[in-house]
């Protein structure tokens, strides 16, 4: 006989496609999403400072996703003043990805 255990929790199957965690029965599905800052920001053209307009919290899947967010928002968001660029920051305002208008396209 089988020992059983205090709490019948089912015992999860790795390895599905971006870190999703299936039970066996299919009952119980965790996605691994991700909590990005994006910051809007001006660019004073005398010293290069920026000046952040708006900060966004958002979840995406990963940096792509959030890059596409982030960028309809650029185009969407109503701000005090036209941002001339964006970040995406993640844990600790750790910077991931940075994008000015007029350079490469995100």
């Amino acid at each position: 006989m089988p020992r059983r255990t205090r709490f019948a929790v089912p015992r999860p199957v790795f390895g599905k496609p971006r870190g999703a965690i299936t039970y066996p029965d299919d009952s119980v599905q965790v996605e691994s999403s991700v909590q990005f800052t994006i910051e809007f920001f001006r660019v004073r053209s005398t010293d290069d400072l920026h000046a952040t307009l708006a900060r966004i919290s958002v979840i995406a899947d990963d940096l792509a996703a959030a890059q596409v967010t982030a960028k309809s928002l650029f185009e969407t968001l109503d701000m005090p003043q036209r941002p001339d660029g964006f970040r995406i920051l993640v844990q600790e305002e750790r910077e991931m990805f940075a994008w000015i208008r007029g350079g490469d396209d995100a």
